[in-house]
């Protein structure tokens, strides 16, 4: 099978990404890997064009930094403060007109979001035209960057047809998260929180499985996307959304700590299994080949970074 993984990395640093890329490159994974990039020194595009990864520059406007106003013009515009935040301020009111012109599937629309949108929103519909234009890859992991480090090939373990999620740690479900609540209630409501609010949170920051299940399931995603946005966490929500109600028929839902891929945020120390090799294990006692969030875990992360580069450890 030809696997890809596809990346989006914006404002990195080489030392920042050779994590992802030497632990990456130290498995016997022998597929492709494309980023999207915004934002990075020609070193850092050196180092990863070095190392095989095709980097694609994308165009945007930068909207998620804040800019200072005088009082007299915040007032005028009527905002509550003297900042002016575009991802809070205009990308919604984009969305809200997206909607009612009924563009969501138009190439208008998503060439809108690649420019506007937070990059963790706007990352999938690159990924979503890539994918489109290159139907020679069989699998392909779609992923977070700089905090992902790689035990074994991310395709190792046998995959089930669709794609594939993971959940987070249990012990804080989905209406006890903070952030995720938020999401999923400013999204769609009161109700559906109180749906959802029992599960636990799926993280979209590892995807994995056929290619042609992942066009299906972002063809599902990328609507709610345009239409619904609300900034940073948009892409997150309407994952756990369509995941739980039923939206996605070809996803298969792994449990924490389950498979191939292991979100480790806000998981306890306790629930993280380890060998006397010191690298990290599945529910089922393998070696977990892809960790995500590893780097919240500060005694697992020397460890686990120490048979890398000299300088990736530092």
């Amino acid at each position: 099978m030809r696997s890809l993984i596809l990346g989006y990395v914006e404002d990195y640093t080489a030392d920042e990404l050779r994590p992802f890329v030497d632990s990456l490159r130290r498995t016997a994974f022998a597929g492709d890997v494309t980023f999207f990039m915004r934002g990075l020194s020609e070193e850092t595009v050196g180092y990863l064009e070095s190392q095989g990864i095709e980097c694609i520059r994308t165009r945007g406007f930068d909207t998620k930094q804040a800019y200072p106003l005088p009082s007299w013009l915040a007032s005028g515009l009527g905002l509550p403060e003297s900042v002016f935040r575009p991802d809070m301020s205009v990308t919604p009111r984009v969305s809200s007109l997206v909607e009612q012109l009924r563009l969501e599937r138009t190439g208008l629309a998503h060439w809108l979001a690649k420019r506007l949108w937070h990059c963790q929103s706007a990352r999938f519909f690159y990924f979503r035209d890539y994918l489109a234009a290159h139907p020679e890859y069989d699998v392909v992991m779609i992923t977070d960057v700089r905090d992902v480090l790689f035990q074994d090939d991310p395709f190792a373990l046998d995959l089930q047809d669709g794609i594939t999620v993971f959940e987070e740690f249990p012990g804080t479900p989905l209406g006890d998260q903070q952030n995720n609540a938020y999401w999923i209630e400013a999204l769609y409501g009161p109700d559906a929180l109180r749906r959802l609010s029992d599960n636990p949170v799926l993280c979209i920051g590892v995807m994995m499985g056929a290619t042609s299940a992942m066009i299906e399931a972002l063809d599902v995603l990328l609507p709610d996307m345009l239409t619904r946005y609300i900034g940073w966490g948009t892409d997150q929500g309407v994952l756990n959304f369509h995941a739980r109600v039923g939206h996605l028929p070809s996803v298969h839902i792994h449990p924490f700590g389950s498979g191939a891929a292991l979100h480790m945020g806000i998981a306890p120390p306790t629930t993280i299994s380890v060998d006397a090799a010191g690298r990290v294990l599945n529910a089922e006692g393998q070696v977990c080949p892809v960790l995500h969030q590893y780097d919240r875990h500060p005694d697992l992360r020397v460890p686990l970074l120490r048979p890398l580069a000299p300088t990736t450890v530092a």
